[in-house]
């Protein structure tokens, strides 16, 4: 009996390395996203692999939830930085670091202080 006879087990699949990779760079991306939005970075790598591993049919059902971690991380991340964004417009900091305004780190920190509601000296 030879390979070809059906006497042997066909071989494993190759492959399904990309679909693995795009899993895990989606859950990465979700877990580190509060780090400094370093998640965001790691689920546009999630994005680009996810993408690949679907196009070449790797290991596709990993692939294809990786992909959707990576767009939620991204989602969640847009959505962090437009609520940032408005909450420093709204509590007034932008002006506290315009240098014509407050010229030295000390006025800057003491404005910053007076607008959040810490101590003031």
């Amino acid at each position: 009996m030879g390979p070809g006879s059906g006497g042997w087990p066909p071989p494993p699949p190759s492959g399904g390395g990309l679909g693995t990779a795009a899993l895990v760079l989606g859950i990465a991306g979700l877990v580190l996203l509060p780090v400094c939005g370093i998640g965001a970075l790691v689920a546009v790598a999630g994005l680009i692999v996810g993408i690949v591993a679907t196009v070449k049919r790797s290991n596709r059902r990993r692939a294809v939830i990786g992909l959707a971690l990576s767009i939620a991380t991204l989602v969640l991340a847009v959505l962090f930085a437009v609520l940032f964004s408005n909450w420093f417009r709204d509590t007034g900091l932008r002006e506290c670091f315009d240098p014509v305004l407050y010229p030295d780190q000390e006025a800057m920190q003491h404005c910053v202080e007076s607008k959040l509601g810490g101590v003031t000296d």
